[in-house]
């Protein structure tokens, strides 16, 4: 028994080629140097912070952390409050994020210097998104985890992006290097380059077979 070759024709070559250009110019992946840095701030008490500052996480009490802060409101209740602090430009989304929510320039953003330096008030547990500026324009995204422990405000695990203007995602402390994002404008003009592409090798192959087709009439 005679085996069929394998190897594709001109006409399949080229197209195999075209397909496999539209993918590469279609998907964006991570840049290759997105990393993600952690820590456990491991802080509990009335006032904690957390900082990114030369490209490392830390907890002091400095102009650009984020204070998160207990504050008894008249003696009435207490109320948890994540703040930008000293008039830093850091912004927090107002309330907990779902594990793996993505942060980024999408997501709402919250000046919470603006208001005199009080903040917000969201007294739930759980991830909250934090950007800090890097003074020209540009943003590392990250997040914290937050637990209100009654009268005291809790900083668990934190991590940062540190590659500018790149997403992180809530609770993860890698980068996610392996979810490409899908570019739609490149993505469609790149299909639309192969299916002209293909319509042409197509019509040259039918017109090639007209003859043969003839001469057997």
């Amino acid at each position: 028994m005679t085996m069929k070759s394998s190897k594709p024709t001109p006409s399949q070559a080229l197209k195999l080629s075209l397909l496999a250009g539209a993918g590469a110019a279609g998907v964006m992946g991570q840049d290759a140097a997105a990393t993600t840095i952690s820590q456990d701030l491991a802080q509990t008490n009335r006032n904690v912070y957390f900082t990114y500052i030369g490209g490392a996480i830390g907890t002091s009490n400095v102009p650009g952390a984020m204070d998160g802060s207990s504050m008894d409101m008249r003696g009435k209740s207490w109320n948890h409050f994540m703040t930008g602090n000293y008039g830093g430009a850091e912004a927090v989304i107002v309330g907990p994020l779902a594990l793996n929510t993505p942060i980024d320039s999408a997501s709402t953003w919250v000046d919470t210097w603006a208001d005199g330096g009080d903040g917000t008030a969201p007294n739930q547990d759980g991830y909250f998104g934090v950007r800090f500026p890097d003074g020209s324009g540009g943003w590392n995204y990250g997040w914290v985890d937050v637990q209100f422990l009654g009268n005291y405000t809790h900083f668990g695990m934190a991590a940062v992006e540190t590659t500018l203007n790149t997403s992180i995602l809530a609770g993860h402390t890698t980068s996610p290097s392996s979810v490409p994002e899908i570019d739609p404008a490149s993505a469609g003009s790149a299909m639309s380059l192969v299916a002209g592409v293909l319509a042409m090798v197509e019509q040259r192959r039918r017109r090639r077979a007209v003859p043969a087709t003839s001469a057997v009439a």
